[in-house]
């Protein structure tokens, strides 16, 4: 009686260790899936928009600037590219500031009269850029690597 107790505590201490060894290589595998995720908007997003921005010397020279002097596409080919990786906040800034942006170039060919219009742009994208530092600080944080975005700007 008592071996057949013995042997069925055996059996049971087997299948919970199974199951817990399988249990920890799932969560494993899941956050390891997580940091390369997180690594790979740190790397395809955060890091190349922030290079830009020093490229062209933001916010010494202002959105309006950038756009209208040097990179008239400027959020479509270094944010909207990636926009899958952007946190909720910053692509409901995105979204507002690209329904704005449209009225830049009509401004710098003086219509005047869209004076507010750019004026939300460049608050829009202040607060953009705000909102893609904070995550990519924590981004970096998670990935226990240096934030540099914190100072670059």
């Amino acid at each position: 009686m008592e071996s057949e107790q013995l042997q069925i505590f055996s059996i049971l201490i087997s299948l919970v260790s199974i199951f817990i060894s399988f249990s920890l290589g799932q969560w494993s595998k899941t956050d390891s899936l997580k940091k390369h995720k997180q690594e790979e908007r740190y790397l395809s997003l955060y890091i190349p928009f922030f290079k830009k921005l020093m490229d062209y010397n933001y916010p010494k020279n202002s959105y309006y600037q950038i756009v209208i002097l040097t990179e008239p596409r400027f959020v479509r080919d270094n944010i909207l590219v990636n926009v899958e990786y952007l946190d909720n906040v910053s692509v409901r800034l995105l979204k507002n500031l690209i329904e704005k942006d449209k009225y830049i170039y009509a401004f710098s060919q003086g219509n005047l009269e869209l004076e507010p219009e750019v004026n939300e742009a460049e608050i829009l994208f202040s607060q953009l850029v705000e909102s893609m530092k904070k995550e990519s600080i924590e981004i970096a944080k998670k990935l226990k690597l240096e934030p540099v975005t914190k100072d670059l700007l």
